[in-house]
Order: structure tokens, then C-alpha cells, then sequence
């Protein structure tokens, strides 16, 4: 699981998620709850979705850098196939 951890940038997706909960709180009204809890839900499994699709698409990229050669995909430590099939399923599974 820690491997599948790193790939969705956890950081990065909380402080998305925390910035659009921010937003629809400080509207002026209090904001439908249920709609709120879909929304964030959605968008952080298409924020997963994508991060994942980014680290595929920049693999031979981050291996050559110091800072991000230590990324599940340029160290190895997750396989190509298996995040080409992860990602759609993240991103599409808030249909």
C-alpha cells in the first residue's frame, strides 16, 4: 500500500482538497453536506487519478533527476502495468 501511497501525492491532494472545502465553506451559506462529501470525494479520486497518470508519463524524467528518482515508478518500486491499470480505475471510479 505504500507504494500505491506515493504515487497519488498525498500532500498534493490534500491541500487540493482542503483548499476546495475552504472555498465552499466561506461561499456565505452553509453548503448542502451531502454534495459537499461527493464533490471533495470526486475530486480527490480524479486528482489520484491523474498524479498517477503524471508519474507514468514522466518516469524516464524523474529518473534522472536526484530529487525525484526515488518515485514508486523511476526506483522500481511499483511496475508500469500495473499504475496503467490503477489510474483510469482511480479516476473513473467517481463516475
Amino acid at each position: 500500500m505504500g507504494v500505491y501511497w506515493r504515487l497519488i501525492r498525498p500532500g498534493l491532494l490534500t491541500m487540493v482538497l482542503a483548499t476546495m472545502a475552504a472555498a465552499a465553506l466561506m461561499f456565505g451559506s452553509s453548503p448542502p453536506w451531502p454534495d459537499l462529501a461527493h464533490a471533495l470525494l470526486g475530486t480527490g479520486l480524479l486528482i489520484a487519478g491523474a498524479t498517477a497518470a503524471n508519474q507514468l508519463i514522466e518516469r524516464r524524467c524523474d529518473a534522472r533527476m536526484a530529487r525525484t528518482a526515488s518515485r514508486p515508478l523511476p526506483s522500481g518500486g511499483s511496475r508500469r502495468e500495473r499504475i496503467a491499470i490503477q489510474k483510469p480505475t482511480i479516476a473513473v471510479s467517481n463516475q
